[in-house]
């Protein structure tokens, strides 16, 4: 229904919310967030951020390799993409940063009504990232939903393990 119905300038847009969450943005958002609690001197959270970032990258590709699911066929997507699609990279990268980046302002934000607000941002945005795939036909939606598990569960596991309160 998806690729019957794309637009071009909602195809523009869907690339370039894909292209904000691969795999050059993992990097710059994970330099980024080190560099931001380092100065902070939150060494924990320093720490989780490699952990979750590049690690649960890594583990997602695992995944991938493990499970060589292929690709929907008619996708209109302006490249070839030539990885596997189980589970959607992008959605478990999105899932990681977003959740990284939300835990850590519940744990400063003073107000529950700002907690909350920046669940809600942060659940938004990942929804968009895996709308987006599914929109230009490159994923299944058991492609995004399982990254969305991958990615709660993977930062869960860390989050538990480093930054426990």
């Amino acid at each position: 229904w998806l690729q019957a119905h794309a637009e071009p300038t909602l195809t523009s847009a869907m690339v370039a919310v894909s292209w904000l969450h691969s795999t050059p943005a993992v990097w710059i958002a994970t330099i980024t967030l080190c560099g931001f609690f380092l100065w902070k001197r939150k060494l924990p959270w320093a720490l989780l951020t490699v952990l979750v970032l590049p690690g649960g990258t890594l583990f997602n590709y695992g995944l991938k390799h493990l499970f060589q699911r292929a690709r929907p066929a008619d996708g209109v997507y302006v490249q070839a993409l030539h990885s596997y699609s189980f589970p959607s990279g992008h959605t478990t990268f999105a899932t990681l940063l977003y959740g990284l980046i939300t835990l850590y302002l519940a744990s400063v934000l003073p107000s529950l009504a700002g907690r909350v607000s920046m669940f809600f941002v942060a659940m938004g945005c990942i929804v968009t990232v895996a709308f987006s795939r599914l929109y230009l036909g490159v994923h299944f939606l058991s492609d995004v939903l399982a990254a969305f598990c991958v990615g709660v569960f993977w930062l869960a596991v860390w989050a538990i393990l480093i930054v426990r309160r």
